[in-house]
This record gives C-alpha cells, structure tokens and sequence, in this order.
C-alpha cells in the first residue's frame, strides 16, 4: 500500500513534471513563433513602406511632368496666337502709298528764237552761240512747251506742276538753282518776258 502510495505520489510528482516541461516547450515555441511572425511582420511593413513610397513617388513625377508639359503648352500657345495674329495683320493691312508732297515753285521761261543781240542770246540761249544752234544740257534739241531747265542735282527728274503737267528737266542755266527753281522754254524771248515769273505747285514724280 506504501508502495502503491508511492507509485500513485510518484506518479502524480512525475505527472506535474511532465506537465510544467510540457508547459515550457509550449511556451518556448509560441515565443519562438510569435518572434518570426514579429520579424515576418517588420519585414513585410518595409516592404509595403517601400512600396507605398515608390507608387507616391511615381505618382508624384508623373504629376509633374503633366504640369510642366501644361505650363509649356500654355506659355507656347499664347505666343503662336500673337505670331498667328500679327501674320494675320501684316496680311490684312494694305501696303502704305505716300504720295509726294506738293512744294510751291518759282518758274521762269526761256527762248532761243527772237533774239537780237549777244547779251540776251548770251543770257537765254549760249548754245546757238557756241554750236550755232540751240542745244540742251543733255546735248537734245528743246521743245516749246516740253523742255524744261532745272538745278544740275536735279536732271534727268521729272517733276508734275499743276496747270503745266509733267516735264522732264534736260537743261540747266547759271541762274537756275534750288530745287524749287524751274526755267521752261517757250516760244519766243517775248512769250519768255510775258511769263516773267510765277509760282507754281510742283511734286516730285518718282518713275
């Protein structure tokens, strides 16, 4: 009976041992399991970090970039619109046409035909005295109502004076000088004193 107590005090010694060892390997392994899932748990946290991280900074990139591309084309629109528009314009517009200013003259006339004496023949008409008979500047024969003297600066020009229209200037003479200085030939020396001197609108015809 002692035996048998001792069996069962034994037994029931050796039961509570087994069964605080048991506890003990349950504990270590759910503290060894619980730790890798910890560690599973950090490592899986990093990565969905990582993750997260790079899809907001693509995101954010490609936000960008749109913006930019916006801003450029907003900046680039607006300046083919002026240029589109000032091209419009330039078509649109007419070409200016300025006429030439109208100046007032101081005109005189002139004649090789009629002449008596050298003084007026010297004074109207050198070249029947030089060549024998009447000669232009431009080596030409006048023309009564046609031929016109001028300044040098201004042969070869042809000139519009109202009431006259337009003459050519082919001839010169010493006292014909200034732009606004015309010698027409006439007639005869008596049609040339008749005129005397006048002031007439002249422009410039620019051919």
């Amino acid at each position: 009976m002692h035996k048998k107590n001792n069996c069962v005090y034994n037994g029931g010694m050796q039961n509570k041992r087994r069964t605080a060892h048991n506890k003990r390997k349950i504990k270590v392994k759910y503290l060894g399991h619980s730790s890798y899932q910890y560690e599973n748990y950090q490592i899986t946290n990093v990565f969905s970090f990582v993750r997260s991280f790079t899809s907001i900074l693509t995101l954010t990139l490609i936000c960008v970039a749109i913006g930019n591309y916006n801003v450029e084309q907003d900046l680039i629109n607006p300046l083919i619109s002026i240029n589109e528009v000032e091209v419009q314009a330039k078509e649109v517009e007419p070409t200016p046409t300025t006429e030439p200013e109208w100046k007032v003259a101081k005109i005189t006339a002139y004649s090789c035909n009629g002449i008596k004496d050298d003084y007026h023949l010297m004074m109207n008409c050198p070249s029947v005295k030089w060549y024998g008979e009447p000669k232009t500047a431009n080596g030409t024969t006048p023309i009564v109502d046609k031929t016109m003297a001028c300044d040098k600066a201004n042969m070869g020009r042809t000139f519009e004076i109202k009431g006259l229209g337009k003459r050519v200037c082919t001839d010169t003479g010493g006292a014909i000088v200034g732009a606004g200085r015309f010698d027409l030939y006439v007639e005869d020396i008596n049609t040339a004193y008749r005129w005397g001197v006048q002031e007439l609108e002249y422009r410039l015809i620019e051919e």
